[in-house]
């Protein structure tokens, strides 16, 4: 039942913040997403019926999944029958699994985390700092991430980030 899971909860604090302005109720089970991801995430799903968020929640997750796997296979210019064992190993893992069970951000980390590293290979790095400095925001642990790519790029993804957070907060 999607509604008890994190998904649902999500979808239940853009609504609280939608219609009294608390978006962190006092709930045995808390969201842990940022204020502005929360907000810009959730809060558009909660003008349609529930069913239909978590329908259009499964889309999103369907394209971000497809949308990581072709940026891969295009960066290493992989054949069709590389890539056909690969899907099965990303739908198939504990994470992918987890991320569908509780409807959690999980494409959007997968699909950020292809870009950041696709920008990086590409010495692209003003468009791999905004792509850490996104994820960063939409999970502060992933600021891990910041220890592969040169200084100039952790830098460049920390002021981003900064940036991003406070207008979030603003």
């Amino acid at each position: 039942d999607a509604g008890r899971r994190d998904f649902g909860h999500f979808v239940s604090s853009a609504e609280s913040w939608r219609d009294r302005g608390v978006l962190y109720e006092d709930l045995a089970r808390v969201n842990l997403n940022p204020p502005h991801a929360s907000i810009l995430l959730f809060t558009p799903l909660t003008w349609i019926p529930f069913d239909a968020a978590v329908g259009v929640w499964i889309a999103l997750q369907v394209a971000t999944l497809t949308a990581g796997v072709v940026l891969i296979a295009r960066a290493l210019n992989l054949t069709a029958a590389r890539v056909e064992w690969i899907v099965p190993v990303i739908v198939a893992s504990a994470m992918t699994t987890h991320n569908w069970i509780e409807g959690q951000v999980g494409g959007l980390i997968f699909v950020g985390s292809v870009a950041a590293w696709r920008e990086t290979r590409r010495n692209r790095f003003f468009a791999a700092s905004t792509a850490f400095a996104g994820l960063i925001n939409l999970k502060p642990q992933l600021a891990l991430l910041l220890l592969a790519p040169s200084w100039p790029t952790r830098l460049r993804s920390i002021v981003a980030g900064a940036m991003l957070a406070i207008s979030g907060v603003v």
